[in-house]
């Protein structure tokens, strides 16, 4: 009798690729997400294929990377009842009112005074805006 391999998955895969499995050979458990489970799933892949677009080596990685990307943005955004024209009509209103990313920008860090009201913001948002020393500038 021939050995048999298990590796795990665990995650969501394109519709076509159970079929490709069979097609080399392998035997998948796989089954339908219910909605919720299914929307978290998307929000992983999505993590996911942007953490393989960043590892992406040449222009032809970048591109398949971002095409799967966009895969998944399109499913996330369809299972949310939202449509692409709705999210590029909102790129356009942010582009609009606070630019792009074309003049390549980068903020290393804000200093606020203690009554400016934004410091709420940073203040509610430690993971994204850590408080640092000011000798850590």
């Amino acid at each position: 009798m021939t050995r048999s391999y298990r590796f795990k998955i665990d995650k969501l895969i394109r519709d076509r690729i159970p079929k490709i499995m069979e097609q080399q050979g392998q035997s998948a458990s796989v089954r339908t997400l219910e909605h919720g489970e299914y929307v978290e799933r998307l929000q992983d892949k999505l993590l996911e294929e942007a953490r393989e677009a960043v590892q992406a080596q040449t222009s032809d990685e970048l591109r398949e990377e971002l095409a799967d990307l966009l895969e998944v943005v399109r499913s996330l955004a369809a299972v949310s009842g939202i449509t692409l024209d709705a999210i590029e009509r909102a790129r356009i209103a942010k582009r609009e009112k606070k630019g792009g990313f074309d003049k390549r920008v980068y903020a290393a860090h804000a200093d606020i005074g203690e009554d400016a009201p934004i410091l709420a913001y940073y203040r509610a948002n430690p993971s994204a805006y850590p408080e640092v020393d000011y000798d850590e500038k």
